[in-house]
C-alpha cells in the first residue's frame, strides 16, 4: 500500500478514494446517488465499487427507497472484514486493540510500562493482539499509533516524551520492520479527535476541540476539517495553561497549570485532601461515589475541577471558536460531577456569546477513547487521497 500509480491506474485509485470517502460519510449510498454527488459516470462507480468490494472495504447491503424506477441496492462500509490495530501509549502504561473500519473494538491488550521503555510495553501488546487476530481471523490492514508527548506526524517519531526521558524514538520504523504493516503515529490525544470525526456521531462538524484529562492533559485541534498540529508538532498543550495562581509545580516547571489540577493524579490529590482521605488512597470511583451521596468535600472537589477546566477551555473557545468540544480521559468518567461548572465557566468567561455557542460534552467512546482513536490514525490515511487502494 502506498506506492505511487500513473496514468489511468492512478486516476482510477483517486475516483476509488473519493467513493470510498462519500459512502463513510453517507453511511449508506446507491451507486446512482454516486454518480451525481461526485460527477462520475455510472460506469465509472460501478467498477470502483466492484474494486472496493474485492478488497472488503465496502459491501451491498439493504435495498434503498425507489426515485421512480428499480429500487437500488445501496453500498456500506464494510465493517467485519477488515480492522486497524490501535495502540495508545500513556505515561505509565500501554493500551491496545483489534477495531474494525467503523470503530468497533473486537479485543484488547494491555501492559505496564516499566523502566521507562515504552517501545517494549508497545511490542509487547502489539505481540499478545497478533496472536489474536491470528487466531481469530480479523485481517488487520494497519497499525495507528497514539504516543504521549511531541510526535512528528509526518516522520512516525517520538520527539519528546517526558515521562520517560526519551527523544527521537522511530515509532513508525521500528514497527513497520517489526510487523509488515503501515503504521502512522501522532500524538495520543490528537488522535482522539479523529475518533470523533470518523466515527463519531457529529461527523458534519468542522472545527473541534478534544480535551482529554486522564494521566496528563492535552487537546486535538480539528480546524476547518483538517487536524491542526502546528510547526513544531506541539500544538494542542492546553494541560500547561495556567489556571492557579498559587498551586502546584508543574512537570514543566511552571505554577498551577492546568495538569496540575486535572490530571487523575492532580484532581486525586485535590479530592482527597478535600474529603479528609490519606494522600494516594482515594480512587476516581470512590470519589464519585462521595459525590453521588452528597460529600461536601468530594463536591467541592469536583466543583474545583470544573472550575479550572473551564477557565483553560474558555481561552481555547475565544481563540478558536469551535463547533463542540469533547472531554475524555478516565477523569472525564466524572463529568456528571463537574460538566455544569465546566460549560457555566466558559459562558461566563468567553466573549460576544461564543461560550454559550459551543456544544461541550463528554465523548461517546468512553474508556475506548485512546485506543479508537489510535486506530483512526490509520483509517483517516486510509480515507485520504493519496492512498492506493487498489494494490
Amino acid at each position: 500500500m502506498g506506492t505511487k500509480r500513473s496514468g489511468n491506474a492512478a486516476v482510477r485509485n483517486i475516483n476509488c478514494n473519493r467513493i470510498l470517502r462519500s459512502i463513510w460519510e453517507s453511511g449508506q449510498i446507491s451507486r446512482a446517488r454516486l454518480s451525481a454527488d461526485l460527477d462520475l459516470c455510472a460506469a465509472t462507480v460501478s467498477s470502483c465499487v466492484e474494486a472496493l468490494e474485492k478488497r472488503h472495504y465496502v459491501r451491498m447491503g439493504e435495498i434503498g427507497a425507489s426515485s421512480g424506477g428499480r429500487r437500488p441496492v445501496m453500498v456500506e462500509i464494510d465493517d467485519s472484514h477488515l480492522f486497524c490495530a490501535g495502540i495508545e501509549v500513556k505515561k505509565t502504561r500501554v493500551a491496545g486493540a483489534v477495531v474494525s473500519l467503523r470503530g468497533h473494538v473486537a479485543c484488547r491488550a494491555e501492559s505496564r510500562i516499566a523502566g521507562g521503555d515504552f517501545m517494549a510495553a508497545v511490542e509487547g501488546v502489539m505481540d499478545d493482539l497478533r496472536r489474536r487476530w491470528d487466531a481469530d481471523g480479523f485481517p488487520v490492514i494497519g497499525i495507528g499509533v497514539g504516543v504521549h508527548g511531541i510526535v512528528d506526524y509526518e516522520e512516525g517519531l517520538s520527539i519528546y516524551a517526558p515521562a520517560f526521558g526519551s527523544r527521537m524514538v522511530d515509532v513508525r520504523g521500528m514497527l513497520e520492520s517489526r510487523y509488515g504493516l503501515p503504521v502512522v503515529v501522532d500524538n495520543d490525544i490528537r488522535s482522539m479527535v479523529l475518533a470523533e470525526k470518523w466515527y463519531g456521531s457529529h461527523r458534519d462538524l468542522d472545527d473541534i476541540i478534544f480535551l482529554g484529562l486522564d494521566e496528563g492533559v492535552g487537546a486535538g485541534l480539528m480546524i476547518g476539517g483538517k487536524v491542526y498540529r502546528g510547526s513544531g508538532f506541539a500544538a494542542g498543550e492546553i494541560g500547561h495553561i495556567r489556571v492557579s495562581e498559587n498551586g502546584r509545580r508543574c512537570v514543566c516547571g511552571n505554577i498551577g497549570c492546568l495538569d496540575t489540577v486535572a490530571s487523575i493524579d492532580g484532581f486525586l490529590s485535590d479530592a482527597a485532601a478535600a474529603v479528609g482521605a490519606e494522600p494516594g488512597t482515594l480512587t476516581l470511583s470512590r470519589a464519585m461515589e462521595l459525590a453521588d451521596d452528597g460529600d461536601p468535600g468530594a463536591l467541592r472537589a469536583f466543583d474545583g475541577l470544573g472550575l479550572c477546566v473551564g477557565i483553560a477551555l474558555a481561552s481555547a473557545v475565544n481563540m478558536l471558536d469551535p463547533d463542540a468540544v469533547f472531554i475524555g480521559g478516565a477523569v472525564s468518567e466524572g463529568w456528571r460531577h463537574f460538566g455544569e461548572r465546566v460549560k457555566a465557566t466558559v459562558r461566563e468567561r468567553t466573549f460576544h456569546g461564543s461560550g454559550h455557542m459551543v456544544d461541550i460534552q463528554r465523548t461517546e467512546f468512553g474508556a475506548d477513547d485512546g485506543v479508537v482513536g489510535a486506530a483512526s490514525l490509520m483509517v483517516d490515511r486510509i480515507l485520504s487521497d493519496g492512498y492506493d487502494l487498489l494494490c
